[in-house]
Formats: structure tokens, sequence, C-alpha cells
């Protein structure tokens, strides 16, 4: 049983870190979907680094609670040839795994060992399916998704979610995706103020109702980042 201090402590560093792999698998994701192979192969090398950070750190907390090293997994790929879809797969199993525990009130009675263990069980399949892909290169045979957060779901197509006009049309792309999200988010907090500017509780959502549409919000300025971030970084100065 891992004691409430060292889940005190652990707790808020897994979250961190992994909100902060996961916004580089997004962005990952919208270059190797977009760019040129030399440039998708630079951010998967990267993502590749930031990944085993993230294992080490999980195999580190793991020794120093239990005093024995995490034992090495046996990897079995979902897809039969390396592809970005495998890589995305095993993210999703690892941000899946993370959720059990994130939204949790009772936090720390639910980081237990079964739940650590299968932590950075997630993660080493994780590495092992970077790892496939960067060994392999990108396949000239792989269909890859046109989209930026696309191999988080697999085959799901997300284009919807970039401007019409497509980024290949540099600056005017980016604008129009950004003003596409910014409107989104402004007109659900619109109607949410609005809700609560009249009087009484009668036709004001749910606590489900805003804690969604505040999540909506959130997602949208997320991407928003990413979009940003990955164009100001792979745009020729």
């Amino acid at each position: 049983m891992i004691n409430s201090k060292h889940a005190k402590t652990a707790i808020p560093q897994i979250l961190t870190a992994a909100h902060s792999l996961s916004n580089q698998f997004v962005e990952l994701s919208f270059i190797w979907a977009t760019l040129s192979e030399p440039t998708a192969a630079a951010a998967l090398d990267q993502f590749y680094s930031a990944a085993n950070l993230f294992d080490e750190m999980l195999g580190q907390m793991f020794a120093e609670q239990y005093g024995r090293e995490v034992e090495q997994f046996d990897y079995c790929p979902l897809i039969d040839r390396s592809s970005f879809s495998e890589v995305g797969l095993r993210m999703r199993a690892l941000t899946d795994h993370l959720a059990k525990i994130g939204a949790s009130p009772n936090r720390c009675g639910r980081f237990t060992r079964p739940w650590l263990w299968g932590l950075c069980q997630r993660s080493a399949y994780l590495v092992a399916a970077v790892d496939w892909l960067v060994g392999e290169g990108r396949p000239d045979d792989t269909e890859v998704e046109n989209s930026f957060i696309g191999a988080m779901a697999g085959s799901a197509d997300f284009g919807h979610r970039l401007s019409p006009i497509g980024l290949e049309h540099g600056t005017l792309g980016l604008l129009d995706t950004v003003n596409m999200s910014i409107n989104k988010a402004v007109a659900v907090v619109t109607m949410l103020s609005n809700s609560f500017a009249t009087d009484g509780d009668e036709g004001r959502p749910s606590d489900d109702s805003v804690y969604y549409a505040l999540q909506a919000v959130q997602h949208e300025l997320l991407d928003v980042a990413a979009v940003v971030e990955s164009f100001h970084r792979n745009t020729p100065r």
C-alpha cells in the first residue's frame, strides 16, 4: 500500500508530467500529419525522449516505494506494422489509465500498487511503440491521419477542428483556425454567463453541464496553443 504522504507528492508530479507529454503528442500529431519528413522525424525524436523521461520517472517512483525495479514488459503491438496509429493507441491507453485517478476526489485512495504498476506498463508500451516507429521511420505505405489529434482516436478524422482554408496556406489558415476556436469558446462562455445573469435558479444549467461547458472551452484553448506553437516551431525563419 502506498502511504498517503508519498501519494500526495507523487500524484501531482505524475499528472503534470503526463499533461506535458500529452501536449507534446498533440503537437507531434499535427506535425506528423501535415509537415515534411525531416521535420516529422525530428518531432518524433523529441517525443521519444520525453516519453523515455516519463517512463524513467515512473520506474524511479516504483523502485523508491517498493525497493525493487519494475519488471520488463513484453511488448505486443496492437497493429501488425509500425505506424503512428499504434503510438496513438498506446498514448490513449496511458491517458485513460491516468483518468482513473485524475478526476477522482479520493486520489490518494486510488493511488495503489496495482494502479502504479499498470501505469508503468502502459508507459513502457508507449515507449516501445515510439521506438518501433523511430526504428522503421515514416512508412511510405502508411496513410497518415489528416488531423493534428487524429491518432488519439484511432481512425477518427478531426480535420473539422482546423480551418477549411488549410494550414498549407500559411498564416491565413492559422488565423482562421485560431478564430474558429476562439469564437466557439466565447460562444460557450457567453451562454454560460447569461444563464447566471437572471435571478433565481430556474433555467440554470446543472453542475455537470457547467463542468463540461468549461471543459469544452479549455479544449478549444489547448487546441489554439498546440497549433500556434507547432506553427511557430516549424515555420522557416
